[in-house]
C-alpha cells in the first residue's frame, strides 16, 4: 500500500503545478482574476504537500521493506539481499553441474566408438558435442564456484580430446551413408583423404553448374558442421575434370557450437 502511494503522490504534485502555472497565466487575461489567483495558490499548496508527503511515504515504504525482510536497518537488508543471491547462484551452480556430469557420461560412452554408417548414429554422434559446446558457454555466463569452473573447464579439456578422436570416424561413415541415399537417383559419395575432410558426390545432375550450386547451397551447412573441408562434384565416377567447393571449418578439436553456418568457439 505504502509503495503505491509513493507511486501515485509526485504525479499529483506534478499535476498541481501544471494547474497553477495554468492558473498563474490564465491570471494575465481579461476575467475573474481574483478566483484564477486564489485556484493557482491553492494548487501550488498542494503540490508542497504532495512533495511533503511522498518524502514521508518512501520513508514509510521503506521502513515496511525491512519489516517485511524482519531486519532493522539498512545493512542488514543488503546483508541479507547479498545471501539471497549467494544462495540463488549455489543452486543454480549446482543445477548446471548436475548436467553437465550427465553429459560427460554420455560423451565417455563415445570412447574407442566406432560410428556407424547410418546417418541417426552420425548426427548423434555430432549432438553430443554440439551439446556440449552449448553447455560450456552457459556455465562461462554463471558465478561458478572456483571447483565448479574447475570442473568445466576439464570438461572442455576432454570433449576437445573426444571430438579429435570422432570427428574422422563421423566423416569416414558419412561417406556410405550419403551413398545410400543418393542411390536411387543414381548418386554416388565417399569420404577420403587425411582425415576423411574431403568428400566426393557424384551424380549426373552435376553436368550443370547450376544443379551443383544448388545442391551445395542446401548442404552447406551440413558439410560444415561434419567439418569437410572440400565438397568433389562429379557427373561421373571417372571423369578428370569436375567442380569442388572449400569450406573453412574449425579443427576438430575446437570446441563450440553452430548457429546455421557460423561458429560459436566457447572457452
Amino acid at each position: 500500500m505504502m509503495i503505491a502511494l509513493n507511486t501515485v503522490m509526485p504525479f499529483i504534485g506534478i499535476g498541481a503545478v501544471l494547474w497553477a502555472v495554468f492558473a498563474l497565466i490564465s491570471a494575465i487575461f481579461p476575467g475573474n482574476r481574483k478566483r484564477r489567483l486564489i485556484s493557482s495558490g491553492i494548487s501550488l499548496s498542494v503540490f508542497l504537500v504532495a512533495i511533503g508527503a511522498s518524502d514521508t511515504v518512501e520513508r514509510m515504504a521503506k521502513q515496511e521493506e525491512l519489516d517485511v525482510a524482519g531486519v532493522e536497518n539498512e545493512e542488514q537488508l543488503t546483508a541479507l539481499r547479498e545471501n539471497e543471491a549467494r544462495a540463488a547462484a549455489l543452486k543454480v551452480g549446482a543445477s548446471y553441474m548436475e548436467r553437465l556430469a550427465e553429459l560427460r557420461d554420455i560423451a565417455d560412452a563415445t570412447t574407442g566408438f566406432e560410428v556407424s554408417s547410418e546417418m541417426n548414429d552420425i548426427w548423434l554422434a555430432a549432438e553430443i558435442f554440439e551439446r556440449g559446446g552449448q553447455l560450456i558457454q552457459e556455465g562461462a555466463g554463471l558465478d561458478l564456484a572456483s571447483e565448479q569452473e574447475a570442473a568445466r573447464q576439464d570438461f572442455r579439456v576432454h570433449l576437445s580430446q573426444q571430438q579429435a578422436e570422432l570427428f574422422p570416424k563421423i566423416r569416414d561413415a558419412y561417406g556410405p551413408a550419403l551413398r545410400r541415399e543418393l542411390w536411387e537417383a543414381d548418386g554416388w559419395a565417399r569420404s577420403h583423404a587425411a582425415g576423411f575432410r574431403r568428400l566426393e558426390v557424384v551424380n549426373p545432375l552435376f553436368a550443370a553448374n547450376r544443379n551443383i550450386a544448388d545442391f551445395h547451397k542446401k548442404s552447406r551447412e551440413t558439410f560444415l558442421q561434419l567439418r569437410f573441408t572440400r565438397i568433389d562434384y562429379k557427373w561421373f565416377r571417372q571423369a578428370s575434370e569436375y567442380s569442388y567447393m572449400s569450406l573453412e571449418p574449425p579443427a576438430d578439436h575446437q570446441v563450440g557450437f553452430w548457429k546455421g553456418a557460423k561458429f560459436i568457439p566457447v572457452d
